[in-house]
């Protein structure tokens, strides 16, 4: 036989020619011999018999090993054919299972890969903050997806319908658009609507069906959804500010950051008599006639503002004065366009006269007390003070008064000219001087190099000043009093304080002197010492020395509310402002502290305020400092101090700074969404920055905008922009009764300043409501 195949591929041999298995075959055979001749043994039988016999079983065991060996060769034959059936299904397997191996590591492959794929998907959809929604209409589920899962729709792990999800104005517009795309009348669902949270966000959902069932009826849809609250807002600011800037009666003309016409509105476009794509996208100085257009456009790149009067010419060739204000607009601490207020002062002699009366002082031609407020509030509204040192200088003639009451007013008047024109001889570092009312002038100072050499200039003026005039056949021998205080980031908003206090210190000296402001010598250590004390004055009397102004409704009308001011009076220490207070405590830790005494005492001034003129809607105005807004106690500290004094919260007013909202934008929305949702009305300060902050403005819950008494055109467009936002305004910094003449026309909400009523102690504010009358006639000071 062959041998068999083993599955190492060795051979091994048949067992049926070994000698154990032929004696095996062999045995029955010879027992049965064995038996047979013993049985012939026993009979005795004849030798033919033993010989038959023998024969006889040698035959029945040659025919039983033959028919044995024929089984076994069928048994082998069985065995080797059954081996090579095992060996090629062993072969089969084998192949199988390296096939079997193979997809198992490419379906391995292929789900990482998934996986991969699943988690780029997920990322790319939390970065791009889009959802995705799997719509199966014939069962009516919806799989959704992505960011906060459908940005809210799917809740604790319940889908909520879309009439639950969708704000009412919107889920009609909706469902019709929705209904209109099942129909096949549109490609493409696009829809954008509100959903219900609060503020609700605007979302916008985009799909498209993609199975039918067998009569072609939707079985299936898939879309994205991806939230556009920022766009909407953005589209409606831009909506906003195209309107106001389209529809203003006053000329407007936006430049770029290198100076190119960006746009011009129609005003503008028809002063000029040219349409808007004359200049569009021309560099302005090209464009202008005027010869000093290249100089103004280099003043802007230095200072960053530029007012003054230049010759433009129409397109018919007539030339024409034209006023120009430019302003640069600041995003991102940078110069992003250029404003300008245009005014065509050949309209008539009226609008020139108005307008000289509103920016000059008459008498001297000087500046007027609004313009240099003005220009002030331009360094007020920078992020950063400019590198160049900048100070400001009050000077008042010594004994002005008197001088007019002896030799009259008309002399008076001439005093007044003489020293107008010598202190407009001076050049830089003296950039301004403006006639502030009286004898009183300002004067503003920049680019100078030490406070050496200011100190010298300041000391050379007075000297100037002193010497003797003949004025209408009059000698007189003038003298004057200066001011001086330098402009830091601590002090910017009260310099003028500042200022005047040093006027009068140098008045009480005897006059003909200049004092300069304390922190021009003083050191930060001596300064952070003061206030260290005026701070642990204020939490261990428990008594805050704060004052308060008036303020009234429109110009002349009835008192509406208290104003806390931001300067305290001490009668040891002097005045301090509430700045470098806070900044003090929030080192301490005491800021909370702090804040919660001067609003009990400014709630107590409240009640006595409102128990005396027997208001019960009298709004507390409270400045918010911006240190307090990342503060997380600042609702409960607020809410816990007005529920002591039983005032409701929609009479509290505080006030937030606008450059607060270059530090953290989203902190300071989450704040002030707290506060407003707490009752509190919110009032934005310092809101002449609008070009800067409109797109941040809008997303705000501010109620009421605190706006300076400044240029009439910008004052107008601040106003229209409130009301086409429904926010209340208020005008401050009213000092003049030129300023409550123009406020005439404006009615704003709330009017507070210098001509309304001055700053005055809790005990001077109570007796001053308690007997103010209004007048029916414009009065030149209310107290």
């Amino acid at each position: 036989m062959k041998p068999l195949p083993t599955e190492s591929g060795r051979t091994r041999a048949t067992p049926q020619n070994s000698p154990l298995r032929v004696w095996q075959r062999l045995l029955p055979g010879l027992i049965l011999l064995l038996t047979g001749w013993g049985l012939l043994f026993w009979l005795s039988a004849p030798a033919a018999v033993w010989a038959g016999v023998t024969l006889l079983v040698l035959a029945a065991a040659a025919a039983m090993l033959w028919h044995q060996q024929r089984q076994l060769q069928q048994l082998y034959d069985d065995q080797d054919q059954m081996a090579r059936q095992i060996d090629r299904r062993a072969r089969e397997l084998a192949a199988n299972n390296r096939q079997l191996t193979t997809e198992i590591r490419l379906r391995d492959a292929y789900t990482e890969a998934l996986m991969q794929n699943d988690q780029k998907l997920q990322m790319a959809m939390q970065a791009s903050q889009l959802a995705v929604w799997d719509w199966d209409i014939g069962r009516r589920h919806l799989h959704i997806s992505g960011p906060e899962q459908g940005f809210g729709q799917l809740q604790q792990g319940v889908m909520r319908p879309l009439a639950d999800y969708v704000h009412p104005d919107d889920f009609s517009r909706v469902r019709q658009d929705l209904l209109q795309h099942l129909r096949g009348h549109t490609a493409r669902l696009t829809v954008r609507y509100r959903n219900r949270e609060e503020p609700p966000r605007w979302l916008e959902d985009t799909g498209r069906t993609i199975a039918y069932d067998a009569r072609h009826r939707p079985r299936r849809m898939l879309g994205t959804r991806r939230d556009i609250t920022e766009e909407v807002t953005q589209q409606q600011e831009l909506t906003l500010a195209a309107s106001l800037f389209r529809d203003n009666l006053d000329p407007l003309l936006v430049l770029d950051r290198n100076f190119r016409v960006s746009a011009l509105n129609p005003a503008f476009a028809a002063m000029l008599r040219r349409s808007q794509e004359d200049w569009k996208g021309h560099l302005w100085a090209d464009c202008s006639s005027s010869r000093i257009a290249k100089t103004i456009v280099e003043r802007l790149a230095e200072q960053g503002h530029w007012e003054g009067e230049l010759l433009e010419q129409r397109s018919d060739g007539q030339s024409f004065p034209l006023h120009m204000m430019f302003r640069a607009v600041i995003t991102d601490n940078m110069v992003s366009h250029y404003l300008g207020f245009g005014r065509d002062l050949a309209q008539t002699d009226g609008a020139r006269r108005a307008l000289a009366k509103g920016h000059y002082d008459p008498l001297t031609g000087l500046p007027n007390r609004s313009y240099f407020h003005q220009q002030l509030d331009y360094y007020r509204r920078m992020d950063h003070l400019p590198d160049q040192q900048v100070a400001i200088g009050l000077l008042d003639i010594d004994q002005f008064s008197a001088l007019n009451e002896s030799e009259g007013h008309a002399i008076g008047d001439l005093l007044l000219q003489d020293l107008a024109a010598r202190l407009h001889q001076y050049g830089a570092p003296l950039m301004m001087v403006a006639r502030l009312g009286g004898g009183h002038f300002g004067l503003l100072f920049s680019h100078f190099e030490t406070t050496m050499r200011l100190r010298h200039l300041a000391d050379q003026i007075v000297a100037d000043i002193h010497r003797p005039m003949l004025l209408d056949q009059h000698e007189v021998l003038p003298t004057a009093s200066l001011g001086l205080v330098m402009l830091t980031a601590d002090n910017i908003h009260e310099c003028l304080n500042e200022a005047g206090m040093a006027l009068e210190q140098a008045r009480r000296q005897g006059g003909n002197q200049v004092h300069v402001a304390a922190d021009l010598h003083r050191s930060a250590s001596t300064r952070k010492a003061e206030s260290l004390a005026a701070l642990q004055k204020i939490l261990s009397c428990l008594e805050t020395p704060l004052r308060y102004r008036p303020q009234v409704r429109g110009a002349s009308g009835d008192i509406v509310g208290i104003r806390v001011s931001t300067v305290l009076d001490y009668t040891d220490l002097g005045e301090f402002s509430t700045e470098p207070l806070y900044a003090l405590a929030q080192e301490k830790r005491l800021e909370e502290k702090l804040y919660r005494q001067m609003l009990r005492d400014a709630c107590a001034c409240h009640v006595q305020c409102a128990e005396a003129t027997d208001r019960e809607a009298l709004i507390l105005s409270f400045p918010l400092n911006d240190r307090l807004l990342f503060n997380e106690h600042l609702r409960e500290l607020t809410e816990g101090v007005l529920e002591e004094f039983g005032i409701p919260p929609s009479l509290l007013e505080l006030s937030v700074p606008a450059r607060a909202l270059q530090r953290d934008r989203a902190l300071v929305q989450a704040q002030m969404n707290a506060l407003h949702r707490s009752g509190i009305h919110l009032a934005l300060e310092d809101a002449e920055a609008w070009p800067v902050a409109l797109g941040q403005l809008t997303q705000l819950p501010v109620s009421v905008v605190r706006v300076a008494c400044t240029e009439p055109t910008q004052l107008r467009l601040l106003t229209r922009m409130g009301q086409e936002l429904g926010w209340g305004l208020t005008i401050n910094r009213v000092n003049s009764f030129a300023d409550l003449r123009l406020l005439a026309d404006l009615q704003p909400d709330r009017t507070e300043g210098d001509q309304i009523g001055h700053t005055l102690a809790a005990g001077d504010l109570v007796n001053f409501v308690r007997h103010f009358q209004p007048s029916a006639e414009q009065p030149r000071m209310l107290h």
